[in-house]
């Protein structure tokens, strides 16, 4: 396979980020296909693909395309950090309690995503690319 790495279905429309996933899971590969939180209210049950067909669930399920996408009308800000043996994933949890980590960013040049059944890199060198809410963005340098 030349050059594959990721699919990320986040369309607005779950159906079609299903349908992406099981598409080509086998093209990209079960762990290297993933969306955001499917259900929303208000859609059956029975209109979803069960299991891990609909790919890995981004944030394990927490937040969803709209979620952020009306963190971004607030003001959020994406922000990229260098992790350092003084400023490791903790201390960046710390000081942006409610960012969010989109994806981590190892020092091989490969891509992380929060998804429930695996650990994100938090190597000095790593490089974390977050979702951080206009009210922590303005005092994120004062710290």
């Amino acid at each position: 396979m030349l050059g594959l790495g990721n699919l990320l279905a986040l369309s607005h429309r779950p159906g079609i980020n299903e349908l992406a996933c099981v598409r080509f899971r086998y093209d990209f590969g079960r762990q290297a296909v993933f969306t955001v939180r499917q259900a929303s209210e208000g859609e059956h049950e029975k209109h979803q693909v069960s299991g891990e067909s609909g790919g890995r669930v981004l944030f394990s399920g927490k937040y969803s395309m709209s979620d952020l996408l009306s963190r971004i009308a607030k003001g959020g800000e994406i922000k990229v950090t260098e992790l350092t043996k003084e400023f490791d994933i903790a201390a960046h949890r710390e000081r942006y309690p409610d960012g969010i980590i989109l994806f981590v960013t190892d020092d091989k040049h490969k891509l992380h995503f929060p998804v429930q059944d695996a650990e994100l890199p938090e190597r000095a060198g790593s490089i974390v690319t977050s979702l951080i809410p206009a009210e922590q963005r303005s005092r994120k340098e004062d710290d």
